[in-house]
Order: structure tokens, then C-alpha cells, then sequence
């Protein structure tokens, strides 16, 4: 699809977040604000949408007595209350912003986003009197406003394997007032990268990935051998982790453009599926496609792929917890998804298409780590080595990247330290 198409169908799902209403009045005194986007609401339980990293860590704080607000950033189309947390979100405070820096640029009036953006985070923090500041993607102006305050960022990363910090989006490179005090890295990998922050006097906190004790050991997720029985069990179970950037939908990722015939999968995944029945091949979108309108025809596509193959699904395996999906997976294929980290933990290796991970490839560090440890393996749009791969790979030990593991009280300690 046309990058212009993208970009108004993106300012369409602005707009039709309009009609959530702001709910911000009512801020109460607390320890710490919780922040995430929408798209990190990336497991569903009951219905209810949650972010297995912000979510999961909140419930940690309330068990020792440390109390927060949890707040999406826009632009929310959930419904709060369908939300874990019922969280606080200002998207048509932020549209307002938006929509005035927009027209106020024809008249030379520069950075009036950024000031105002800062005296809502301000005006927030003061609300709230809180102490810590805790997100995904935390953005540049609430980092700023909470060094103006004096109040602790916390950022925690929503991946492993980063070989790079991702200058571009996060902008710390060129501002320490936009670097946070805190990063939670998952993996060495990540905290030998981002180390590079301490000249900022940043300070870098490996800890294990605390979910996976939750979604690992969890026994009353709604009968978890019935919610999952759409799953057969005389197949291999391949779970296919879906990716958006790859339909000319972002400028983010120009490298991706052109790799993908229709911007989802390899068009050799319908041979291999149409001729080897003796696999069940889950679809799972990512968070962003499940949500947005722009990557409605993504999921119209899904649909009629799986019209006419019955040895395919995608619904329930992008809308159940992925923990759960996992216990049932013998491989996972993707073109680059960091999904392939929590495979690796449940014993499942990976095959990665993507191009661009192969060697003189832009991203050909990514998954460096998985590679060494023989947990993924680099293989093209070829069919008959795909097939090898399905019938000559088996699961593996479960890996883990960190010897220490914390109970909640003594991670709490060590985030706040």
C-alpha cells in the first residue's frame, strides 16, 4: 500500500480515537505513574487487554505496598475499562496540541508541541506528587518534564537483542535532557549496548524476564487446555510471528520496503502450506496490526488465506497470551520479530527470513546472540530449505540470560535502588 495512504488512515485512527474521552481530572497521590502506548497492550485475559511488561510489573509494585496511576498514551481506541487497570489516557489533549503546532507553523512559532507537551506532564506530576516515572517509550517532553521536577524516569525496553539503541525514534543522542535515569535491559546484549548511556550518567539494570514467572507458572488462565483447543494435536504446530514496516507503511524502516510481495508473509509460505499438511501453521499479528484501521486489509488478507486452507489460523493466535501459544509450538518462523527471544525461553527455535539479517545486511547483528547459541538460524524464501528446516529441527532446553532471579520484593528493590 502507498505511504500516503498509510499516513491518512493514520491520521483517520487519530481522529476516530477522538472518541475516547479524556480522564485525567482525577489524578490521585501516588508513587510512581505507569506509561505505555496502545500497542503494548499485547496479551489479552478475559477479554481484558494488558501489557505483559507494565501490567505484570504494576501488580509486583502493588504487593509491596507501592502505589501508581497507569496511563496509555495517545492515541487510545480501546476502551479504558477494557483495559487491565483502567488506565488514564489524553488523547484529545494531545490531538488539540497536535492540530494547533500543526496550523501555528505557517506563522514561525517554533517548538509550541514540546512547551505544552512538558506543561501537561508537569502539571501531571505535580498532581500526582509522584516520585518515579515508569514506561515503555517513554516520549522526549515527559522525560524533560520530569528532570525539570526533579522525578526519576525509568524507561524499560520492550525487546531483547538490541545491537543498536534506536537513535532515530528516542532522540537521546542529541539531548541528555531527553535520556532517561533508568533503563531495564532483559539480556546482555542489550545491557552491553545501551551501556554506551552511562556517559549521561544513565544507569543500566539487567534483571530476568519477570513475565514469563507469571505467564509460566499461571494455572487458572480460563482453563487454559480448553481456550486452547482449537490447536490440533496429531500436527507439528508452527507459530508464523507477523510484522508491521514491511507494506511501505513507515518511513522508519526504508530497508524494509519492497521485501515482501504483500507487505505480510513470503507468497512461498501458501505452497508450503497447500502441499504439506502434516504441520498447522498459527498467523500472529503484531499488536499494531490487530488494532489500527490502516492495517485492516492485513487482517482481510488473513481471512482469506484461511478460507482456503483449513491448516491455518490466525484469530485466536493473535488474541491469546503468547506464553500459552508457545506451550503448544514445535517452531517459530518470522521475518525479524523479537517474538523469537520468548520462543527461545520456551525451548522453541526460530528460522529468520528477513534479508536484512543476512550478512552485509542492515540489521545483520540483529539476533547475534540467538544465532551463537544455535536457538535461530538465517534461511531465505526457499522451499525446499524451509522444509528441511521443519522436519530436521527439534525444541531445545529452554534458554535463560540471566543466573539471578529475583522474587518480586528484591526486583522491586533492585529497580528503585
Amino acid at each position: 500500500m502507498n505511504l500516503y495512504i498509510y499516513k491518512f488512515l493514520e491520521f483517520f485512527d487519530k481522529v476516530y480515537s477522538l472518541k475516547i474521552n479524556d480522564n485525567i481530572k482525577n489524578i490521585k497521590k501516588c508513587d510512581a505513574l505507569l506509561f505505555s502506548s496502545e500497542n503494548d497492550l499485547n496479551e489479552k485475559d478475559r477479554n481484558i487487554f494488558y501489557s505483559k511488561i507494565i501490567d505484570l510489573l504494576g501488580d509486583k509494585l502493588k504487593k509491596n505496598k507501592i502505589t501508581y496511576e497507569r496511563f496509555i498514551f495517545p492515541y487510545l481506541k480501546i476502551n479504558p475499562k477494557n483495559i487491565k487497570s483502567t488506565p488514564k489516557t489524553f488523547n484529545r489533549k494531545f490531538f488539540k496540541i497536535s492540530l494547533l503546532n500543526y496550523l501555528l507553523k505557517f506563522i514561525d512559532i517554533k517548538n509550541f508541541r514540546e512547551k505544552h507537551e512538558i506543561r501537561f506532564y508537569i502539571d501531571l506530576i505535580i498532581k500526582s506528587k509522584t516520585k518515579f516515572i515508569i514506561g515503555i517509550g517513554l516520549d522526549k517532553s515527559l522525560i524533560k518534564a520530569s528532570k525539570i521536577c526533579n522525578v526519576q524516569t525509568i524507561e524499560v525496553l520492550h525487546g531483547y537483542g538490541y545491537w543498536e539503541i534506536p537513535w532515530t525514534s528516542w532522540g537521546w543522542e542529541k539531548n541528555k535532557d531527553y535520556v532517561p535515569d533508568k533503563i531495564i535491559v532483559f539480556d546482555k546484549l542489550s545491557k552491553n549496548t545501551f551501556d554506551k548511556l552511562k556517559k549521561f550518567k544513565t544507569k543500566i539494570i539487567l534483571l530476568q524476564s519477570y513475565w514469563y514467572n507469571f505467564s509460566n507458572k499461571k494455572k487458572d488462565t480460563h482453563d487454559l487446555n480448553n481456550s486452547i483447543s482449537w490447536i490440533p494435536k496429531n500436527k507439528k504446530i508452527v507459530l508464523v510471528s507477523l510484522q508491521w514496516g514491511y507494506d511501505k507503511d513507515n518511513e522508519t524502516y526504508p530497508y524494509f520496503k519492497n521485501i515482501l510481495e504483500n507487505g505480510l508473509y513470503p507468497k512461498i509460505f501458501e505452497t508450503i502450506i497447500k502441499k504439506y499438511n502434516e504441520f498447522f501453521w498459527i498467523f500472529r499479528l503484531h499488536p499494531a496490526q490487530l488494532k489500527s484501521y490502516k492495517y485492516n486489509h492485513h487482517r482481510k488478507n488473513l481471512d482469506n488465506f484461511i478460507f482456503k486452507n483449513k491448516n491455518v489460523e490466525w484469530n485466536n493466535g493473535s488474541n491469546q497470551p503468547l506464553a500459552q501459544i508457545l506451550k503448544k509450538c514445535d517452531f517459530h518462523i518470522t521475518m525479524s520479530s523479537m517474538t523469537s527471544y520468548d520462543a527461545a525461553f520456551m525451548g522453541i527455535p526460530s528460522l529468520l527470513l528477513c534479508p536484512t539479517l543476512q550478512k552485509r545486511g542492515y540489521n545483520y547483528k540483529m539476533f547475534s546472540d540467538l544465532k551463537k547459541l544455535k536457538y535461530a538460524e538465517l534461511c531465505n524464501f526457499d522451499e525446499k530449505k524451509i522444509l528441511f528446516w521443519l522436519k530436521n529441527t527439534n525444541k531445545k532446553t529452554p534458554l535463560t540470560f540471566t543466573k539471578t532471579f529475583y522474587d518480586d520484593t528484591k526486583l522491586i528493590k533492585k529497580i528503585f535502588e
